[in-house]
């Protein structure tokens, strides 16, 4: 029997199993398994939507804030990489940097690390850890601003990535495990089943390389060795930053007392909001200093080192307020009865 007579034998012996198969098996697979795999999917659907399942107030504030949404890239969720393995350098290894080059500094769990922007601007987040506990670092090129929180939903450790949607021309991020969309200025979760929940802010700080080096001379940096093909020298939006009045993406809201991309620290206060200008700042403790200020109803201590170094503080316990770093049109589109210092 030569090759091809074996092959076509072959073929015709498959198809005759085949339609045996057909005939009997299905018989042995609905009348057992099936109901297995039924009621197990039911079961698991029901698990679901109990988890998902909003409130009709924050059913509508979901549908509401998704109609809010603008897409910022064309193939959406995961169209920037996020970094989900970093990988950390010594001071004396890392080359790629000057010492005026900015970074997100965080001193969190007694770990000096620090962030560089040129890397962020790539990537957007950074899903860490820091002595075991799961950390997420994001920073927004758009608004320049830099925060910090832990990424725990219910005690577990949870991915972000971005989501390709933006609002007020703000990173919109979404987290793998339920893919609820979370503004990256609050921490916060406005579209999907995690609606209303707030993730739990960390303060880290933009400064220069220099400085990290000097206050954390045991820190480590992250590497641009990411598994991702990037030119981090080259800031992947052109002259944006140069172009003061440039917004790439719709406001809700334009506040006029401020350039628009005046850099402003940013404090929340219980449900108040007060922005606060670095080049006033500048102006007025250029060595740094320490006032006592009202934000709503509430006294609070603003401490500032004269180089970016911005603390509030509840003067009573000692607690510090959440705070973060950006344009101040970003600030003022999201909360447009914000206070600003003068």
């Amino acid at each position: 029997m030569n090759k091809s007579n074996i092959i076509g034998t072959g073929i015709i012996i498959l198809l005759t199993l085949s339609i045996i198969g057909f005939l009997i098996i299905p018989d042995l697979f609905y009348e057992k398994v099936a109901p297995e795999i039924e009621k197990i999917t039911k079961e698991q659907n029901q698990v679901s939507e109990e988890q998902n399942k909003l409130s009709p107030e924050l059913q509508e504030l979901s549908d509401e804030n998704r109609k809010r949404l603008t897409r910022g890239c064309l193939t959406g969720k995961d169209c920037i990489p996020s970094i989900d393995d970093p990988e950390f350098l010594t001071i004396s290894e890392v080359d790629y940097l000057e010492p005026d080059d900015l970074v997100l500094s965080l001193n969190y769990q007694d770990q000096a690390r620090a962030y560089p922007i040129k890397i962020m601007n790539y990537h957007e987040i950074v899903n860490d850890f820091v002595n075991e506990k799961p950390v997420l670092i994001t920073f927004c090129p758009l608004c320049f601003s830099g925060v910090a929180y832990e990424r725990e939903i219910d005690g577990e450790p949870v991915e972000f990535g971005v989501s390709g949607k933006l609002l007020n021309s703000n990173l919109v991020m979404y987290d793998r495990k339920t893919e609820s969309y979370w503004e990256q200025i609050s921490g916060e979760a406005i579209v999907g089943p995690l609606t209303g929940e707030k993730l739990q802010f960390i303060n880290i700080w933009t400064i220069p390389y220099q400085e990290f080096i000097n206050e954390n001379p045991d820190g480590i940096v992250l590497s641009n060795e990411t598994g991702f093909q990037r030119n981090y020298d080259v800031f992947p939006y052109g002259d944006y930053n140069e172009n003061n009045e440039r917004v790439m993406f719709p406001l809700e809201n334009k506040d006029d007392r401020l350039a628009t991309k005046e850099l402003i620290y940013g404090v929340f206060v219980d449900d108040f909001r007060k922005a606060y200008p670095i080049e006033l700042l500048n102006e007025r403790f250029p060595d740094g200093g320490e006032f006592i200020d009202e934000i709503g109803d509430r006294e609070v201590q603003i401490s500032y080192d004269g180089n970016n170094r911005f603390r509030a503080i509840n003067p009573e316990t000692g607690e510090e307020y959440d705070h973060q770093i950006g344009f101040y049109f970003s600030w003022a589109a999201f909360f447009p009865e914000t206070e600003l210092y003068q």
